[in-house]
């Protein structure tokens, strides 16, 4: 039991963190509010609820797990990343799945037929842009997941056997969070194009931009096979 927390100390430690200052911080109030805590884990208001905060905890800790994985893969030791990195794609294949029964049809994931509308609503109203951006949201959170297919399939290398282009492990990887941002990006911006997150939502677009700063610094070649 206590090599299976030590394993998963960290995603638990995210998961704690988000669940306090992001699935308790009110909107309105602007503050933390442990009632709302209580609201999704006493299952106060709906099991519907519960389940729909839950996934975006899940989605938040597997971005930024994600991304902490790259960062340790770069910086620190490579056994310590390949293991945040198997727990960021766990949560965030979690995330995708739940997403895609829960909001399929909705406004959040508009059915595939409504996607060649995509190109004209970019340049509609400000309401039909944000329907755009995301399905432009979709279809880049899709081709990250697509590249971690690839690495369950055939391991590291797995995109490089399937696409022939010359991206290391390191590289697919800065792929998959570059795209996950994106989506994140344009799933959470609103009709005025803010991005309309509670503070600690903010924390994978803090840890973004730092690891490519070390991706351009960092020994471990991305450009390679």
């Amino acid at each position: 039991m206590l090599g299976v927390i030590k394993y998963f100390l960290e995603s638990l430690i995210l998961l704690a963190l988000n669940s306090i200052f992001y699935t308790s911080y009110s909107k309105q109030k602007k503050t933390i509010d442990l009632a709302l805590l209580g609201d999704v884990f006493l299952c106060r208001v709906s099991m519907d609820h519960t389940l729909v905060e839950l996934n975006k905890v899940f989605s938040l800790v597997g971005v930024s797990m994600f991304i902490l994985g790259m960062l340790a893969l770069a910086c620190w030791k490579q056994q310590t990343g390949l293991r945040f990195l198997v727990q960021a794609v766990a949560f965030l294949w979690i995330h995708s799945l739940y997403s895609l029964v829960r909001f399929y049809g909705t406004s959040h994931i508009p059915r595939i037929s409504t996607f060649p509308k995509m190109f004209s609503e970019m340049f509609k109203k400000a309401k039909s842009k944000v329907v755009a951006a995301k399905k432009v949201s979709i279809i880049l959170g899709s081709l990250a997941q697509m590249i971690t297919i690839f690495w369950i399939l055939e391991g590291k290398d797995g995109f490089y056997r399937y696409f022939k282009l010359p991206l290391s492990f390191f590289g697919s990887g800065m792929l998959v969070a570059t795209l996950g941002i994106g989506h994140f990006y344009l799933m959470e911006i609103d009709y005025k194009g803010r991005l309309a997150v509670r503070p600690f939502g903010m924390l994978p677009f803090i840890l973004f931009p730092i690891l490519l700063l070390v991706a351009t610094m960092t020994t471990v070649v991305p450009f390679s096979t």
